[in-house]
């Protein structure tokens, strides 16, 4: 119980230090998905994606991707997203939006 509380604290902190950069999809008074993204002043993060397995297909996903415009608004034009190796729905959606596998080392 006090872990849940730290962690939902620790959420709303990070909410307050970045309120344009992360966002929630509804349809029908439903949650569809969600971006958890920020920033360091110089390069941004996408955190945590997620699209509710009954809105897959419907481009919920892809329209999270769009959203580091507000990321660029502020000056930063490199972005970063992890995904696991072992998301390889992911992964497809990904390089089919052009995205590329990187190496630590090429960061």
């Amino acid at each position: 119980m006090i872990w849940m509380i730290q962690k939902r604290e620790l959420m709303e902190e990070f909410l307050k230090r970045n309120p344009t950069t992360c966002f929630v999809a509804v349809e029908e008074s439903e949650i569809a998905g969600a971006i958890i993204a920020g920033h360091d002043g110089r390069r941004g993060r996408l955190y945590h994606t997620t699209t509710d397995e009954q809105c897959r297909g419907r481009r919920v996903g892809g329209s999270w991707l769009n959203q580091p415009k507000s990321l660029r608004r502020r000056g930063i034009t490199k972005v970063e997203l992890f995904v696991f190796n072992r998301n390889r729905r992911g992964q497809k959606v990904l390089e089919k939006m052009g995205f590329a596998a990187r190496t630590p080392e090429e960061r």
